[in-house]
């Protein structure tokens, strides 16, 4: 793969506002992260960090080495999963500015807390969430799928918070946002309006998690959104062409014709069932 980038990552690159990319399998959208990650980088001041969130801290590790290689100076930057984001840049830093607050802050998991299960996916606003995220930060236990809007909570009721968040980070990257849940969102947009920058990067036709309240609508919503500048990254530099064309394919989305001699991917019909299939 060319260390170039391709004339649709440099539009991407060189747009200074906030921005969304969708891009298909094997685009190089992690190339076009780090490229654009490294342009922060080098106007960053001692003190000043970027904000890069994964979906899973393997693709986070992913992200961070290779910022690594190409030099970047990430200085006070943050590489991690948004749960990760929330516990240890706002919830936890900043218990100790609530009245009776708690010592420290032990998660469990959502299946423990009965009461979370009847208010997860609430708006922040609701005042039976905000009495129970308020009483479950003051006693110290706190299910791992509350983070969010914990989160959400500490900066409207915290002063300190916001005034950290947007002195130390000048712009948040959040990769597969087709599988961004509510509250990430809601983080995303409020880190926005506080003078953030905001890059969302991600895969309509990926999405695979609507089972655990992911939906790609809220990618879709920063696509069609004035405020962002939306970039496609069309161009597979993965595998061949033929595979690229037959995936699009069975989407339904045209591509151009393969010329017979290079086809690697037919589709094959038979009658009958996965025994006729296997003799």
């Amino acid at each position: 793969m060319s260390n170039e980038p391709t004339p649709e990552q440099q539009a991407a690159i060189d747009c200074p506002g906030n921005v969304v990319i969708t891009a298909r399998p094997g685009s190089g959208k992690t190339f076009t992260l780090v490229r654009m990650i490294a342009r922060e980088s080098y106007k960053l001041l001692s003190y000043q960090g970027v904000i890069a969130i994964s979906y899973t801290n393997k693709a986070s590790d992913e992200l961070k080495g290779r910022c690594n290689q190409l030099g970047i100076a990430r200085g006070r930057s943050f590489f991690g999963t948004i749960d990760k984001f929330c516990l240890g840049e706002i919830v936890a830093p900043f218990m100790n500015h609530l009245e009776h607050h708690a010592a420290e802050l032990n998660l469990i998991e959502d299946g423990d807390c009965p009461e979370w299960s009847s208010l997860r996916g609430r708006a922040v606003e609701d005042t039976e969430l905000r009495i129970f995220l308020m009483d479950s930060l003051k006693s110290g236990v706190l299910p791992v799928g509350a983070l969010g809007p914990a989160a959400l909570l500490m900066l409207d009721v915290v002063p300190q918070t916001k005034l950290y968040i947007s002195s130390r980070y000048t712009s948040i990257f959040i990769d597969e946002y087709q599988d961004c849940g509510i509250y990430q969102h809601l983080l995303m947009k409020r880190l926005v309006s506080y003078g953030l920058r905001g890059v969302a990067v991600g895969d309509i036709d990926q999405a695979i998690f609507r089972f655990a309240d992911k939906s790609p609508d809220y990618l879709i919503e920063l696509v069609r959104s004035d405020d962002y500048s939306h970039f496609q990254l069309t161009e597979n530099r993965r595998c061949a062409k033929a595979i690229q064309a037959y995936s699009l394919a069975l989407l339904n989305i045209q591509s151009d014709s393969i010329a017979p001699k290079d086809r690697r991917v037919f589709a094959v019909h038979m009658r009958g069932d996965e025994s006729s299939l296997a003799c």
